[in-house]
């Protein structure tokens, strides 16, 4: 009967949600967390030169609303061609190298996004943007947006968003006001001075292609934070085990990836981070999306040097169901990730220089953007495939 349908679907989601609160606790305590919040929720949390800006894509028009220290506003801009249209050729052209059209989209995609807000931005002052993305926004890397006044046909004259702000990202607003931070890019509160760093480089595997760069990364890093007077733990090839990481702790203060990352389309769930496998378990050498929400580790900095660790599914409400939101429901506050397939040599120069410009003083969010204009300054024709996948998530 319709009845007893009734009660077997509710007793079966009972038991889902009872399996849940067993299996993934830190992921059912934030979902069954309610927020309330006004919009002085968000204000106590930015400094003055910080913006909030949330976007919501309507039928006909993007919505963007505005908060400052100071300020709350709503900006509606009609478009005729759909942004999430938009952001999928611009990605196209980025993954292929097609510099033109990328140049035309990347240069559509500000129009619509940014240029409506820049004046309210400018009054403000404001030099740092926390953007809370929608739709297919989420995958969306805004440091390479064309600001230009007049389009462009050469990179080398191209003018990028990440030339006047410093962005970082948040899956949504809840989740925002459901962590703790309370600047952009922060400099790391953790006051254990101690670095994990990870690198398998698969050097004689079958069935993963070499990262030779990830040496040069791993090594550079852990270098420059032993200068500085960290305590620096490098696990590289066979000692960069699935293991080692799950027996991580509360301890690390900043914790590095340099590694693959296999996206699974049909099951996000099953996604997976690679390790070097062990001998005695050579097959349980991955680490799967589903099992980050049971780990113990709660570093400051997680940083993701792999291909696509920011992207996935976008969910109603909660953002991009990826890596970086797993990891975000441990209570991570910052987590650098990338947003499409990325170059083992350019990533590794872009680590490297931004762990250096950190432990000069500067927050993650400006280190990161540090790096890339780094990149773009020694090479003016670069490709933003190459320099602007990575982009930090805060918590």
């Amino acid at each position: 009967s319709l009845k007893r349908k009734l009660f077997d679907l509710e007793l079966s989601y009972e038991n889902f949600i009872q399996k849940l609160k067993k299996d993934y606790p830190n992921y059912y305590n934030i979902k069954q967390r309610k927020i309330e919040f006004d919009i002085q929720d968000f204000k106590s949390r930015l400094t003055k030169e910080e913006a909030l800006v949330e976007f919501y894509i309507g039928e006909n028009e993007v919505n963007a609303f505005v908060v400052t220290k100071d300020d709350f506003q709503h900006f509606s801009t009609p478009f005729t061609l759909h942004p999430d249209s938009l952001v999928n050729t611009c990605n196209s052209a980025i993954k292929n190298g097609n510099t033109s059209e990328y140049l035309d989209y990347a240069h559509r995609l500000y129009t619509v996004l940014i240029e409506p807000i820049e004046e309210t931005l400018a009054e403000a002052q404001i030099s740092a943007l926390r953007i809370v993305p929608h739709k297919n926004l989420s995958f969306l890397s805004f440091d390479c947006l064309i600001t230009n006044k007049e389009q462009t046909d050469q990179l080398s004259k191209a003018r990028y968003l990440i030339n006047d702000y410093v962005t970082t990202y948040h899956h949504s607003a809840s989740v925002y006001l459901s962590g703790g931070s309370t600047s952009s890019g922060n400099t790391l509160k953790n006051s254990q001075k101690v670095l994990n760093v990870f690198a398998p480089v698969y050097e004689n595997s079958e069935q993963l292609s070499a990262l030779p760069w990830s040496v040069r990364e791993a090594e550079s890093i852990a270098n420059a934070f032993t200068n500085n007077g960290w305590s620096t733990h490098l696990l590289m090839r066979e000692q960069a085990t699935k293991q080692s990481f799950q027996n991580l702790d509360n301890t690390s203060k900043v914790v590095h990836l340099a590694t693959h990352l296999g996206l699974d389309h049909e099951d996000l769930n099953y996604s997976k981070i690679y390790f070097h496998p062990t001998k005695e378990e050579a097959s349980n050498s991955t680490l799967t999306l589903a099992e980050t929400f049971n780990l113990k580790m709660k570093p400051d900095l997680l940083t993701i040097s792999s291909c696509e660790s920011g992207v996935g599914k976008v969910l109603q409400g909660e953002g991009m169901f990826s890596f970086s939101l797993g990891f975000s429901y441990l209570g991570i506050p910052s987590i650098v990730c990338s947003m499409w397939k990325v170059n083992d040599l350019y990533t590794s120069e872009l680590m490297v220089q931004m762990y250096r410009s950190y432990l000069k003083g500067n927050s993650i969010a400006t280190a990161l953007r540090d790096s890339k204009l780094k990149l773009l300054r020694e090479q003016i024709d670069i490709q933003p495939k190459d320099w602007a996948s990575f982009i930090l998530m805060e918590n």
